[in-house]
């Protein structure tokens, strides 16, 4: 039996992305106690999930391991500023969920770098950590646990309607099709895509060969003010994990947090 583990989107060094005890802001912080809330809610959930759900043989996580330099909002929603310190951070998370294979995809430029991408600086703190056997990371990640083939990604079209966020995932699994039938890429059982910072998940069969295809859940809460200004639909905030036994069987899982501590409220006038 194998446990996987899949995350994404955990925006480290945002004031609401997924933030370790040691980093977590001060109240004392103007303007701070939302996301002093925030963080501590979030992350006492995830703690709790993982050390629960402990050891997992592998760690997938689908991209925008950090926020970034926030320039387009002066960096004002930030923790830290600086993208190593930001990827300090996220080490930090990988340290917590000790998975000895790691897998990460790369994500977004505008958060993780255009040139000196992040995700390469962690790979290679990663591997002078004793526990960590195996790291890769890359833009487009395949891998095979016990015969089940996983399409791993991190961006993926989304949708402003609700039921056009299945779009893009049953889209590209059927590109999966058209790429392994060409012989370019590997058959998917699984096709996981992040960016969206939210669930859908399908199925269809083909002969009696089940392909699932899914998007993940972001570990970074609200509180953005791209997602205020910008964004419609709703956020899910969690991760996915599933066990695989020797045969190929899976068992899958999702792990979904109400975050209450951001709830709006109505003005009574």
């Amino acid at each position: 039996m194998k446990r996987i583990l899949f995350t994404s989107d955990p925006h480290c060094g945002h004031l609401v992305g997924l933030t370790p005890p040691s980093w977590q802001i001060s109240t004392d912080r103007p303007h701070a106690e939302k996301f002093a809330a925030v963080e501590r809610a979030c992350w006492t959930w995830f703690a709790k999930k993982i050390n629960a759900l402990r050891p997992f043989h592998v760690h997938a996580c689908l991209g925008d391991i950090v926020d970034g330099t926030g320039l387009r909002s002066g960096g004002s929603e930030l923790i830290v500023v600086d993208r190593n310190q930001q990827v300090e951070i996220a080490l930090e998370v990988f340290d917590f969920i000790h998975a000895p294979v790691n897998i990460v995809c790369k994500g977004t430029p505008y958060h993780t770098g255009p040139v000196e991408e992040m995700e390469t600086t962690l790979e290679m703190s990663l591997r002078d950590r004793p526990w960590c056997k195996t790291i890769k990371t890359g833009d487009h990640e395949w891998m095979d646990v016990n015969g089940v083939v996983f399409d791993l990604k991190h961006h993926i079209g989304g949708s402003q309607i609700p039921h056009g966020r299945w779009t893009a995932p049953a889209r590209d699994e059927t590109w999966n099709a058209i790429w392994a039938e060409s012989g370019a890429a590997p058959r998917s059982d699984y096709l996981l895509r992040g960016h969206v910072h939210y669930l859908v998940e399908g199925h269809r069969y083909v002969g009696n060969r089940r392909r699932t295809f899914s998007t993940c859940p972001a570990l970074q809460g609200l509180g953005t003010r791209f997602g205020k200004k910008k964004c419609s639909g709703t956020v899910d905030y969690g991760f996915m994990w599933c066990d695989i036994d020797d045969k190929g069987a899976v068992q899958w899982h999702e792990e979904i947090m109400p975050v209450t501590a951001q709830k709006a409220t109505a003005l009574v006038v």
